[in-house]
């Protein structure tokens, strides 16, 4: 941050409103990460005026949903919501991918807060599918963690949830994003706390929100969460590391597994004698899905698909992402044992 001021202090000496637009809305993520709200809002929305004022709309886009950030935090739903709209109108208006899904994501985000399960996953998972289509790692790990937090409410979703969460996982390690796998934690935490009350899960519960509260790389935000989630209104002192977190991450992935492992278990039992009928709690397969399906069943690669199907490669990792977590399969060879066993590929 020290760099950043640095920064800005030579581009406000040069009056370069660009450069200074861009450090300041830095400087607002920063503030926000921080938990220094009116700091925040006074960086964003110096950066706001300036690339309004120079007519810089694609950029604007960035300082307005981050306000919007801030409005959530502070608990006030309402502007937060109107702030973010606002932000996606501009970004679908000039078609700024990557501003729609952070929109369409925070929205999500809000939904989620505000109660509205069926209507934060549709947001979130319009956001995810563009993040896999542009290939933003970083935003496929956000959406996806927070998909699963919010399909995992449902103890009959979890092996679908544990799909979601294991991909954000997977993006935090391929990127090296200690802030994601954390957040990951925090919302299978949540998770554990609903679904899983009062067995020996609350333990690993436990243990998740006390890393996330004590780990350097939490935002203000985060820590807040875990500090409410455990129920300490005290501070925690930010003692942990990388080894506790690499720990984590591990117990982490052994949850997921066992709660993909009972889904599987769970469709295995209920199909027994249903003759391939599609059980209620199954969300059935997308055209396109079936079609994706279809080809791994006969043991293409995601290129081949992609070729075959006229789509990108990123496309069809999402698509099979989606066919995994509604299966709550672990692999392609399991995928397709299940939709067999339900007669999805007849």
């Amino acid at each position: 941050e020290r760099a950043w001021l640095e920064t800005l202090s030579i581009r406000r000496a040069l009056q370069d409103p660009w450069s200074i637009g861009y450090s300041t809305r830095d400087l607002g993520y920063a503030a926000i990460a921080q938990g220094d709200l009116p700091r925040a809002r006074a960086y964003l929305a110096e950066s706001l005026a300036l690339f309004e004022e120079i007519g810089a709309h694609g950029n604007s886009v960035f300082p307005l949903d981050a306000l919007g950030v801030v409005a959530r935090i502070e608990g006030d739903y309402a502007q937060a919501t109107a702030l973010h709209r606002r932000a996606l109108a501009i970004s679908e208006e000039i078609r700024e991918r990557r501003g729609q899904a952070l929109c369409l994501y925070n929205l999500g985000y809000l939904a989620a807060l505000q109660d509205d399960p069926a209507g934060a996953e549709e947001l979130l998972r319009t956001a995810l599918q563009i993040y896999a289509d542009i290939g933003h790692r970083i935003g496929v790990g956000d959406a996806s963690g927070r998909l699963g937090s919010v399909i995992g409410r449902d103890r009959d979703r979890l092996g679908e949830a544990a799909a979601h969460f294991s991909r954000a996982l997977d993006s935090a390690g391929e990127i090296g994003a200690a802030p994601l796998a954390l957040d990951v934690l925090l919302g299978m935490a949540a998770v554990l706390g609903a679904t899983h009350p009062r067995d020996e899960q609350e333990a690993l519960r436990r243990s998740f929100l006390g890393l996330v509260a004590a780990h350097p790389a939490s935002t203000h935000e985060m820590k807040r969460a875990a500090e409410r989630l455990l129920g300490e209104a005290s501070e925690l002192a930010a003692t942990a590391g990388q080894a506790e977190l690499a720990d984590a991450v591990t117990a982490a992935r052994q949850q997921l597994e066992a709660w993909q492992a009972g889904a599987v278990d769970s469709r295995s039992t209920i199909a027994e004698g249903q003759d391939s009928s599609l059980p209620d709690w199954l969300e059935p397969l997308t055209d396109r899905e079936t079609e994706v399906l279809q080809l791994i069943e006969q043991g293409l690669s995601n290129r081949e698909i992609a070729e075959q199907l006229v789509l990108t490669v990123g496309t069809v990792k999402w698509y099979t992402s989606q066919i995994y977590g509604k299966l709550g399969a672990q692999n392609r060879s399991e995928a397709a044992h299940i939709a067999r066993q339900f007669g999805l590929l007849s």
